[in-house]
């Protein structure tokens, strides 16, 4: 099994790192393969996609090399802060870079529903959020519908998405408790 894992945090102390720190580790421990990608360093930084003609968007040599790194790998691991019910923008930014059509999907004439390139590729997720549970009991999760409608757009099978609500208020102990589901789910 290799694993990517995908973080968009721009903090290095923030506890999604941890959290990505954790799923590397023990994929190790579980002799799998593994790698962090670190959306917020310099090497994988992305331009704002702009356009005039979607049929002439300049060619990136780091979008390549994503894309290959998403070819490689059997499970794609996002982790992410969730801010104002989402992630956060460089997070949306590599989605559209990366997740493009004719390597993420197709389209086929005559089709209305699009053809997923990265079948038999599985995803999880963990955010963490500063926001109570019962907001999202009320507005739902609207971050999830997303990842689920990119996956699904895909052919990715979305394995697992989970929140750690109220993060700063959590203590210790509550913060190593969801470290370890992370450990177990990987």
């Amino acid at each position: 099994m290799r694993h990517l894992i995908i973080t968009a945090h721009p903090s290095s102390k923030g506890f999604t790192h941890k959290i990505a720190k954790t799923f590397l580790h023990e994929s190790h421990e579980n002799n799998a393969e593994a790698e962090i990608l670190d959306l917020y360093n310099p090497r994988y930084s992305l331009d704002f996609l702009k356009f005039e003609n979607i049929k002439n968007i300049k060619y990136d040599k780091i979008v390549d090399e994503i894309q290959d790194k998403i070819r490689l790998a059997d499970n794609i691991v996002f982790v992410y802060p969730m801010w104002w019910y989402s992630f956060p923008g460089i997070f949306k930014n590599f989605i559209d870079k990366v997740f493009t059509n004719g390597f993420a999907f197709k389209n086929v004439k005559g089709n209305p529903i699009p053809v997923g390139l990265l079948k038999g590729k599985t995803c999880q997720v963990f955010t963490t959020c500063d926001g109570p549970w019962i907001y999202y009991a009320f507005v739902g999760r609207p971050g999830k519908n997303i990842i689920k409608l990119l996956c699904s757009f895909c052919g990715i099978k979305l394995k697992s998405y989970d929140i750690l609500y109220s993060k700063s208020n959590r203590t210790e102990n509550k913060l190593n408790s969801f470290l370890k589901m992370v450990e177990r789910k990987v």
